[in-house]
């Protein structure tokens, strides 16, 4: 969904889910492991900034890109409050930019395919470049974001063309924590409607959440992303083919 279509209902929920879940926080260490060290960070299609600001304690400085000018104002008051002076936001369309010294890392989590991001980042970065994208069995109904289909043959697709990579699959915690029952419910309402058309009963919501014992946050929807992470050597390119490595979660 974009930024631009966010209502404060649902800034809210995710809001809550990054705060509660430890996702961005697994995210920028998976990151790391392939680019360990950066002193200039580009998060490509940031929306709300959340990798951005996990990046930002291991970088110099941390550019949040994005085209929404709602992504990039709430990034900005973010980093504000935060006191995140590392993180830079910026109002662009990636294609546009024009950095002073080319990136050291390039970060697209679920903001563009693989091959986009490719042809994105080359001009530049200068260094690693760091694909992320949902993965599916089969073709999703409607899928807003890119995603992959077969992680070892898009490593193979990577390796024909010259340029080393590594990667691997990923499964990460990314749940909904809910304040109420009737945050549940709303929440269904607005992302579960083709299982709850007419909307979740009670029934329906005991089925889906999980009882916390927490005060603020006492149901929880768990929900695990299974993502691959693509790693891609750009210092190297043109200098033959590299090894490809395969790993997958235990």
């Amino acid at each position: 969904m974009r930024m631009s279509r966010w209502t404060p209902e649902i800034v809210r929920f995710m809001e809550d889910a990054s705060a509660y879940t430890p996702y961005f926080d697994a995210m920028a260490a998976a990151v790391r492991r392939f680019a360990p060290s950066c002193e200039r960070v580009c998060d490509a299609g940031c929306g709300m900034g959340q990798l951005s600001f996990a990046l930002a304690p291991y970088a110099g400085h941390v550019d949040a890109v994005d085209r929404s000018a709602r992504a990039v104002g709430y990034v900005r008051r973010q980093a504000r409050e935060r006191g995140a002076h590392a993180v830079r936001p910026i109002r662009a369309d990636v294609a546009s930019l024009r950095p002073a010294q080319p990136y050291d890392l390039m970060v697209f989590s679920l903001s563009a395919s693989l091959d986009a991001a490719l042809s994105l980042a080359r001009p530049r970065c200068s260094g690693t470049l760091v694909v992320v994208n949902k993965v599916h069995d089969t073709e999703p109904d409607g899928a807003p974001r890119p995603h992959v289909h077969d992680f070892a043959h898009s490593l193979a697709g990577v390796n024909a063309a010259g340029i080393p990579c590594t990667g691997t699959e990923l499964s990460l915690e990314f749940g909904q924590p809910f304040r109420s029952l009737a945050d549940a419910a709303r929440y269904c309402a607005l992302f579960r409607t083709r299982d709850f058309p007419a909307g979740p009963s009670r029934t329906d919501l005991a089925a889906l959440l999980d009882e916390t014992g927490d005060d603020v946050f006492p149901y929880y929807l768990p929900v695990r992303r299974r993502l691959a992470l693509f790693a891609l050597d750009l210092a190297a390119v043109g200098e033959g083919r590299g090894p490809l490595s395969l790993t997958r979660p235990a």
